[in-house]
């Protein structure tokens, strides 16, 4: 349930609880019964976790919370298109900000790029077979054409 993220796990916890009085039995017994609730509501339950250590100040909590959220997006926001998903895999690497509600623009103009450099990635990628294509077959052709010369055509 607790997954450390740093070697200072135990005491971030102990020194965010204890202004509020709460030991930090009584954090991790708070913690089991929101997963578990969380669980049987068919929920996330780490995510609530995460809620509840970032609403009482825990160190990382809030990030790890707006991780989680910008992947759930994510993953709606894709849906079954494997080009969105593939966006969505970059951009939660790189810049997962732009799936937090309120980033809409962003997400809307981040996808518009990707779609372009992709597109434009594969028309280069098509010029570049197409030349290479047309200069093989000139090579081709005038290697005929000098055995034509040579030899003779039949």
């Amino acid at each position: 349930m607790n997954s450390p993220q740093s070697g200072n796990y135990d005491d971030a916890i102990t020194s965010a609880y204890q202004p509020q009085g709460l030991s930090k039995a009584d954090i991790q017994k708070e913690e089991a019964k929101i997963y578990a609730s969380a669980a049987r509501g068919g929920s996330d339950g780490q995510v609530a976790v995460d809620q509840f250590e970032a609403n009482l100040g825990i160190p990382g909590a809030k990030e790890r919370l707006q991780q989680a959220q910008a992947t759930d997006t994510a993953k709606t926001w894709a849906g079954d298109d494997p080009v969105k998903k593939e966006f969505a895999s970059v951009m939660l690497r790189n810049n997962p900000a732009v799936f937090i509600p309120g980033n809409e623009d962003d997400l809307r103009k981040s996808y518009q790029n990707f779609i372009d450099r992709n597109t434009n990635t594969q028309n280069e990628l098509k010029d570049t077979s197409a030349s290479g294509t047309a200069k093989y077959l000139r090579q081709r052709r005038e290697q005929q054409q000098q055995s034509d010369f040579m030899y003779g055509s039949d």
